[in-house]
């Protein structure tokens, strides 16, 4: 799911910007159709939009920051450093990047679409969310299974993990039975998509999720062999 700005209307070709960030890639901008492909190229340079300095510097600066995201002796894996905090951190630059842009091209014509992912997000400062599963596989083995998934797995201490996305930290521990915690935004559309990596391996889990004042929002519950 993506969000767009449609900004100033005239004569010329509207162009459609993407605004997200990709590890190693030295841009952040990215064409969003085939005409503005055709104009300014796929990998959209900086240089090449109509922007302050200012702008370019805060978006380059973003470029370099988000290259820090990986671990670069092992790019498969997420840096270790990249706290939930560096997270949020990055979340609230990229949305002043957004800002700046918006600003800078509000009486030109673009129309400039975020990534859903680190625009609009905020995670709870609490755990919403809590589950139980049921099954004789490993923390690791459950941790990759999400990693297989697209979510960024790192070791979080010698027996626990934890998964993230843009929109959620989950902490995957427990000894007796393996238990998940953690935050996630916007849980009521987000709650299949935790989910679903669970369902796809038919491993059986009870979950729960929880609104800012701590009421219980919403359960789910799915139980296989029976």
């Amino acid at each position: 799911m993506s969000f767009s700005y449609p900004l100033f209307m005239h004569n010329n070709p509207l162009l459609h910007l993407k605004y997200f960030f990709d590890v190693g890639s030295g841009v952040c901008l990215w064409a969003g159709d085939s005409k503005t492909e055709e104009i300014l190229g796929y990998a959209i340079e900086l240089e090449k939009i109509d922007i302050s300095e200012n702008t370019r510097k805060w978006l380059t600066y973003l470029i370099h920051w988000f290259d820090t995201s990986i671990d670069w002796e092992e790019p498969t894996k997420p840096n270790g450093n990249w706290t939930n905090l560096e997270r949020l951190n990055f979340q609230e630059a990229y949305k002043k990047g957004l800002g700046l842009l918006i600003n800078d091209l509000s009486r030109k014509n673009y129309k400039i679409t975020v990534d859903e992912n680190m625009a609009i997000n905020q995670l709870p400062e609490g755990s919403n969310f809590f589950a139980t599963i049921f099954t004789e596989k490993s923390k690791e083995k459950i941790s990759q299974i999400y990693e297989s998934a697209g979510w960024k797995v790192r070791k979080s201490s010698f027996t626990d993990f934890e998964i993230s996305q843009g929109w959620a930290s989950i902490t995957i521990d427990g000894n007796q039975e393996i238990l998940m915690h953690g935050t996630v935004a916007e849980v009521e559309s987000r709650a299949f998509k935790i989910t679903a990596p669970l369902i796809h391996h038919k491993i059986s889990y009870k979950v729960e999720f929880y609104d800012a004042n701590d009421n219980l929002e919403l359960t789910q519950e799915t139980i296989y062999g029976k």
